[in-house]
C-alpha cells in the first residue's frame, strides 16, 4: 500500500518537467496558439508569449499592449522578470498571473499589475487556485500541526508513514489595489511530500 501512494504521489511531479500548462481557473480566456518558440495568448487589449530556454528552468514571459501579435519583439512590450522556474498561468483583468516553482508543493503564485508593470503581490500556495467572485483563492500552509482531532488522514498518515499540513483557504481582493489576503474560516488536512 505505501508503494502504491508513493507513485500515485509522485505522478504529478512529471507534469512539472520541460513544460508548464495550467490555466489559472476564472481567468479570462485568450485565444491560444503554439509557436515555433512557445506559446502565444492573446487577449482583447494585450499579448502574452511565452517561450521556454535552456538557459533557466521555467519562461520567459513577454507582454505585448501595443502589438497584439505573436511576434517575439521585445521593441513592443516588456519582459517580466518574476525569476526561474516561471510559468504564465492567466490574465485576469489588469492582473498578470505567473506560478512560480519546480516542485508540485509550496509553489509561488505572483501577480503583476499591467498598468505599472510592477509586482503587485507575491505568496506561496497550495492547489487548487482560482479567481472565483472577484477573489483569487487558493490554500496557504498554517503552523497548526495535524492531529487526530484536526485531521481525519491522521490515522492512515501514521500508519502509512506520510506527511501532512494543515492547510487554510486565503483570498486576495482582485478589485482594490493595492492587493490584500484576507484568511477564511476553512481548513484543510493534506498529504504532502
Amino acid at each position: 500500500m505505501k508503494k502504491i501512494l508513493l507513485l500515485i504521489s509522485l505522478c504529478p511531479l512529471f507534469s512539472f518537467g520541460a513544460s508548464f500548462d495550467n490555466r489559472l481557473s476564472g481567468s479570462d480566456s485568450p485565444k491560444v496558439s503554439d509557436t515555433n518558440y512557445g506559446k502565444c495568448y492573446i487577449y482583447d487589449d494585450l499579448a502574452v508569449l511565452s517561450r521556454l530556454t535552456n538557459d533557466v528552468v521555467g519562461e520567459e514571459i513577454l507582454v505585448k499592449d501595443d502589438d497584439l501579435t505573436c511576434e517575439w519583439n521585445l521593441d513592443h512590450g516588456w519582459l517580466v522578470d518574476s525569476g526561474e522556474a516561471s510559468y504564465f498561468i492567466g490574465k485576469w483583468h489588469n492582473w498578470l498571473f505567473i506560478d512560480r516553482g519546480t516542485g508540485i508543493d509550496f509553489r509561488d503564485i505572483v501577480i503583476y499589475n499591467m498598468q505599472t508593470q510592477a509586482l503587485a503581490y507575491s505568496d506561496t500556495y497550495a492547489t487548487p487556485v482560482k479567481i472565483k467572485s472577484d477573489s483569487l483563492r487558493y490554500w496557504q500552509n498554517i503552523p497548526t500541526l495535524a492531529n487526530k482531532d484536526n485531521c481525519d488522514k491522521y490515522n492512515q498518515a501514521n500508519e502509512n508513514g506520510l506527511s501532512l499540513q494543515m492547510q487554510q483557504l486565503v483570498s486576495v481582493d482582485l478589485s482594490n489595489n493595492p492587493l490584500k489576503m484576507t484568511t477564511q474560516s476553512d481548513y484543510r488536512c493534506v498529504f504532502i511530500q
